[in-house]
């Protein structure tokens, strides 16, 4: 009650009641055994069976025997005359019920006389009666009771407050607290929501749906395979209580951790709210001391689900932020849609029948990803923080070059590649590069020694693997030489050893230039077994399954000029003299030839030149010279 207004008037109990108190009734049990659940007044009060047959609590349980009844009422008695035509307020506090409803049907009855044989009882009348009228009026079925309950309680309808607009009500589907509205406003009594009704929030006991006004889902790497810590922000319209609510996340697919209990960790505020949860449910009998170990959920990888069996009570509209550690897949996917769920939200457990859970429950509704925050990431954007978005593999950097231009020359390749994401080997990722497009260089099938680039330190340590049989490492790059088209000669790299995002690798090797001219070709290097390009994402419904197979491809950057890899120049002759050393018949001749070459001729490449045109020279005997 308001101390400075209505409170000196009232009390709860005839005569010698306590001042600035009422009688409030919670409710009772339908049995003349049982005493009546109240909250403050006499306890010796029973509510028969047989006196009212019809309970107003329709899917409540007590936990004790006999159909629960929901009464709740207050009453009080005069502690000191009043005034006419004077306004009286009071003001108490009361715990909203847990399920959805529209404001229900208030009523006020104020009896004179109750405490005397000799006065007939006058009952209040509402407006419509003449002032003054003694005229005994019998109470109403409450109009929310099934036909043919008759149980009566007071008779004047209170009016309702419709205007005003309460504040603090941002954890609510309007975001806010809203006034009466019309069906042609888009307001709807069937409103889901329980608030786009036409009522306004103001109208006492109008109650909200349960539902999470904030669900937020993040994450701190976008790597395929690499740890990742899913941040979740939740924030309830009710209470969860430690005896009975159940959290459920799904849809987390991507995420792979061992099924079985899960360490819930602390928000990035260390406020200690991963301590809220446990991987079980809470003992049967509330009553005994609750051991469960706090700060666990339970995951289920099968299904990609977290349940969090909720350890300590939250309260109303404070947020709660917490993390859990996964794994990402290996393939690039979209943001799948997370859901969220609540079962038995509040004390509802405790109160309600098992039948009931379903009406009571925070239905499932997909959470809201984090695009806002930045990740401290080369290349990141904020909407890389939406959780469980993997990205595929991109090379940032990619270019090829050679030493050697010339026909059957030793040609040594460098090629220089940085990448978006590290390349992880991982028992989940086993990464491999792929250089293709070089066309006709010759190289022996099998393994291909590598070595360092001078400028990028060591790059083929990345292709080490460690031979049990020698003690030593082997580097795994397999050259394949199955014919002469480009796409047939080929470099195989597998990566052993994990590399960095947005760092810059190089490595050579030697091949031999074919004996024919050629221009530059297009190669391409190719990265597989780790965020490989997904062709068919479906987020929605479970993810990745399946990838194009072939990797992810980019065209080399290729060096100009003689330097491009696998250019081969032409033999041209950019001097060509012959001379003789006599002009007279029959004569011996020397023949002198003089010539210079574009490109060097290499003995390996079977060179062979061939002059015609001397006519009728008779000697030497054909064959020889």
């Amino acid at each position: 009650m308001n101390d400075e207004l209505g409170t000196q008037f009232f009390m709860d109990q005839q005569d010698q009641g306590n001042v600035g108190l009422a009688l409030w009734e919670n409710g009772y049990v339908d049995s003349s055994e049982v005493d009546s659940i109240t909250g403050h007044g006499d306890p010796k009060n029973k509510f028969s069976r047989a006196a009212a047959p019809c309970s107003q609590g329709a899917g409540y349980t007590s936990g004790q025997t006999g159909q629960f009844t929901i009464n709740k009422r207050l009453t009080m008695w005069l502690a000191k005359d009043t005034a006419a035509n004077v306004g009286y307020v009071i003001q108490f506090h009361i715990q909203n019920p847990l399920k959805m409803q529209t404001s229900p049907a208030i009523s006020i009855e104020a009896r004179m006389g109750d405490a005397s044989t000799l006065q007939g009882r006058h009952y209040l009348w509402d407006s419509s009666q003449a002032k003054g009228s003694t005229t005994v009026r019998p109470g109403q079925s409450l109009d929310f009771l099934p036909s043919p309950c008759t149980e009566q309680e007071a008779m004047v309808r209170m009016d309702k407050d419709t205007a005003s607009v309460l504040c603090c009500t941002s954890c609510s589907f309007a975001r806010g607290a809203v006034a009466a509205g019309s069906l042609a406003s888009g307001r709807s009594d069937e409103a889901t929501d329980g608030q786009m009704t036409t009522e306004g929030d103001a109208e006492p006991l109008k109650i909200h749906a349960p539902f999470f006004c904030t669900k937020t889902v993040g994450q701190s790497s976008p790597y395929p395979c690499a740890n990742n810590s899913i941040t979740v922000t939740i924030t309830a319209n009710t209470f969860l209580s430690a005896n009975g609510t159940v959290i459920t996340i799904t849809g987390l697919y991507g995420a792979i951790a061992p099924s079985g209990v899960m360490e819930i960790l602390d928000g990035p505020n260390l406020l200690g709210h991963h301590l809220h949860f446990a991987a079980e449910g809470a003992p049967a009998d509330w009553t005994v001391q609750d051991n469960r170990t706090k700060g666990q959920g339970s995951w289920d990888n099968d299904v990609k689900k977290l349940t969090l069996y909720v350890a300590k009570n939250t309260d109303c509209a404070n947020e709660y932020v917490f993390r859990f550690q996964v794994i990402n897949a290996a393939r690039q996917q979209g943001a799948p849609n997370i859901q969220i769920e609540a079962e038995w939200p509040g004390n509802s457990k405790q109160l309600f029948e098992a039948s009931q859970e379903e009406a009571l429950r925070i239905n499932s509704d997909a959470m809201n990803h984090d695009v806002v925050t930045a990740l401290d990431l080369p290349y990141a954007k904020p909407r890389d923080t939406a959780a469980l978005r993997i990205w595929g593999l991109q090379f940032k950097s990619h270019a090829i070059a050679q030493s050697s231009p010339y026909p059957c020359a030793n040609n040594s390749i460098t090629v220089s590649f940085k990448t978006n994401i590290p390349l992880l080997n991982t028992p989940l990722c086993k990464p491999q590069l792929t250089l293709v497009g070089l066309a006709n260089a010759i190289a022996a099938s099998g393994p291909l020694a590598l070595s360092d680039h001078t400028s990028h330190g060591s790059t083929v340590a990345m292709f080490e693997r460690s031979n049990d049989w020698s003690n030593g490492t082997v580097v795994e790059s397999t050259w394949y030489n199955t014919g002469p088209a480009q796409s047939a000669n080929f470099l195989v790299l597998e990566v052993w050893k994990s590399t960095s995002a947005d760092e810059m690798y190089a490595f050579q090797f030697l091949v031999s230039n074919p004996a024919g001219a050629q221009d530059c070709p297009t190669t391409s290097i190719r990265g597989s077994g780790c965020g490989d390009i997904c062709s068919d994402d479906q987020p929605s419904g479970g993810g990745c399954t399946a990838s194009t197979g072939e990797g992810v491809p980019s065209v080399m950057t290729p060096a100009g000029g003689s330097s491009c890899a696998m250019h081969v120049e032409q033999l041209m002759f950019t001097s060509f003299l012959v001379e003789q050393s006599s002009p007279f018949k029959c004569d011996n001749n020397t023949i002198a030839i003089n010539f210079v070459s574009s490109v060097p001729i290499f003995k390996d490449c079977s060179p062979r030149l061939t002059l015609s045109g001397f006519g009728s020279v008779v000697w030497p005997p054909a064959g020889t010279a």
